[in-house]
């Protein structure tokens, strides 16, 4: 916890200091902090939320689609079968969710004392919940959050975005719907919603959930 309020102090005292250093020397700020990020949430050994089951997950993983998203489990089976240490699958996952915050930060701003102060908000708000704890869901939303950017500009990165969060976490998914609720009047999308509650509180969890749990369970 030290480290992690260390890191914070440094973040809000550069975001504060913004007229006492050059606009170019916070870009180098901004990539150091993305640097050291990674350095948190990859090097991280029995810390976090989701350290014991993903060690588990992996000691026991084998590429099936069932289950674990598809990409999620690609990548942990590749860095077992290589023979590597489970740290390396953390380090790998992290790596991904940086780049991604990296780009996604980079895309909505480009004023680099912009681009620090929403690292900073981002770290002091999810990075233990997300980077050291969620990071499954934290790669697939942020992927959602590309693919929403690419909407307007290009439909088929923004398909290819939301596929790839999918592979990461099934509730991506919804990230589909954007361009209905764009292009649907009110009206439909209030019996749409409603739809929405009632199959995913009564029929997904007996055509989906159910199933998945009862395999896992009898892996155990």
């Amino acid at each position: 916890m030290s480290i992690y309020l260390a890191i914070y102090v440094i973040l809000t005292f550069l975001v504060l200091a913004e007229n006492k250093f050059k606009k170019n020397t916070y870009d180098q700020f901004f990539i150091c902090s993305c640097i050291t990020l990674f350095l948190l949430a990859g090097l991280r050994y029995r810390t976090g939320l989701d350290y014991v089951s993903y060690h588990y997950q992996f000691r026991n993983s084998e590429l099936s689609l069932v289950g674990m998203e598809p990409l999620f489990n690609l990548i942990m089976f590749a860095v077992k079968y290589l023979g590597l240490h489970f740290q390396y699958f953390f380090a790998t996952v992290a790596g991904i969710s940086v780049i991604l915050l990296y780009k996604f930060i980079s895309k909505i701003t480009v004023d680099p004392t912009v681009k620090l102060f929403v690292l900073t908000m981002y770290f002091s708000k999810y990075f233990l919940i997300g980077g050291m704890g969620f990071i499954r869901q934290e790669i697939a939303a942020l992927l959602c959050c590309l693919a929403i950017l690419e909407y307007t500009v290009s439909p088929k990165k923004f398909f290819l975005f939301s596929i790839l969060a999918a592979g990461f976490h099934y509730s991506a998914l919804t990230v589909l719907l954007v361009p209905l609720f764009l292009h649907t009047k009110q009206k439909n999308i209030v019996f749409f919603l409603i739809g929405a509650f009632v199959f995913g509180a009564f029929v997904l969890p007996q055509m989906l959930v159910e199933p998945i749990l009862n395999s896992f369970h009898n892996r155990i």
